[in-house]
């Protein structure tokens, strides 16, 4: 019992450290590259390298989950989809129990942003959405550190769709859980909610 307790208190640090650009700093030569990440982007016609711009052929926006685009109708089917009514939960759960999901295809849909931690020079990319914080903080940001496609250039705050392989990979010595193979679209007009509870 107190060893799971440890593993998981263990597992919630490491989630929270995730998403500050912090990692566990023990590398291992065994760990997938940074940079062997597959550039499969999906561009509609017509638009900038992952940026959506036409529709014309999109499904019908009614049969997906809230915040999926149409542009990513096509898509093959999941291992996880990450749905909104339990995304804080599912977050939650790839984190703390990532070696269940790893090499699995999650989807999932949020707004982008990045940062370049401290002591590092390499840029992380995250799609988050805003959630609700512990010890009495809110406004936590609440996803996945994500390793975009080649050409990809999504702005702050951009609504993606991404469909991608879960994997621990190693970033200047340390390592970190991330989307790899990753698919995007940016789709401002079919944003989801940008602020998400914790369900029970």
């Amino acid at each position: 019992m107190k060893r799971q307790y440890l593993c998981r208190l263990a597992a919630l640090v490491l989630a929270a450290g995730l998403l500050c650009g912090c990692g566990a700093a023990t590398a291992s030569s065994d760990a997938p590259a940074a940079d062997s990440a597959a550039a499969s982007l999906e561009t509609p016609a017509g638009s900038d390298a992952g940026r959506a711009a036409d529709t014309s052929s999109a499904a019908d926006a009614d049969s997906l989950p809230e915040g999926a685009s149409p542009l990513a109708a096509g898509w093959p089917e999941a291992d996880v989809e990450v749905d909104e009514p339990m995304y804080v939960n599912w977050v939650n759960e790839l984190n703390w129990n990532c070696e269940l999901y790893l090499e699995k295809n999650v989807r999932i849909q949020g707004m982008y942003t990045s940062e370049v931690p401290d002591a590092m020079e390499t840029v992380f990319s995250y799609v988050y959405r805003v959630g609700p914080g512990c010890c009495g903080t809110d406004g936590t940001l609440c996803g996945l550190q994500i390793l975009l496609p080649e050409g990809a250039a999504p702005e702050e705050g951009d609504w993606m769709d991404l469909y991608g392989t879960l994997r621990i990979v190693e970033i200047e010595g340390y390592k970190f859980l991330v989307l790899d193979d990753v698919q995007l679209v940016v789709d401002n007009d079919h944003r989801g909610l940008e602020n998400v509870l914790h369900q029970i």
